[in-house]
């Protein structure tokens, strides 16, 4: 008969720099109307896309409508000093 033999390795997972990740914050969310970014690092710009991966807002500012959207789940992204962060947003 066949013999099976499985070989374990220790292995210990560490990072020796870890980097801070800079907080970001967005509200209200779920919203309607006008949406706040708050971020430790300047936001440079603001990309709002569908489901679907279309943009369907676009901004430099730490502050925006979507009252202009339809109902539904957005994801945006935000470019900062500190590179791209990712958040979904809930339009009722």
């Amino acid at each position: 008969q066949g013999k099976t033999t499985f070989n374990f390795y220790e292995a210990t997972l560490s990072t020796e720099s870890p980097e801070r990740i800079s907080s970001i914050s967005v509200y209200p969310n779920p919203s309607s109307g006008m949406v706040q970014i708050a971020s430790e690092s300047a936001v440079k710009s603001v990309v709002v896309y569908d489901l679907q991966g279309k943009p369907v807002i676009s901004s430099s500012e730490n502050s925006f409508s979507i009252s202009a959207l339809s109902s539904g789940v957005y994801l945006m992204l935000i470019s900062t000093e500190n590179g791209l962060h990712k958040q979904t947003i809930v339009k009722h």
